[in-house]
């Protein structure tokens, strides 16, 4: 296994809708449940208007590597996803 470091400074925030968004972004995910929003993106993309913020994040990609008919490097959802 090996950690890859995403490049970029990170924001965990919560939101009262989805509407500012941006979905073309290069790296954000989104979490919803029954009582909140919950976006984390790269802090130069993060929405002016939001309930609760939290600067300064770092996030790390795993990379998985195995050997089957050659050795290939995958990150680690794509075991999971096919």
């Amino acid at each position: 296994m090996e950690l890859k470091q995403i490049e970029g400074r990170l924001t965990v925030c919560k939101l009262k809708t989805t509407a500012e968004i941006d979905l073309n972004q290069d790296f954000y995910f989104v979490g919803r449940t029954d009582e909140e929003i919950s976006l984390v993106c790269k802090t130069e993309n993060t929405p002016t208007k939001t309930l609760e913020r939290d600067d300064g994040w770092r996030a790390f990609r795993k990379m998985v590597c195995w050997k089957a008919a050659s050795a290939r490097r995958l990150p680690a959802s794509m075991m999971l996803t096919g």
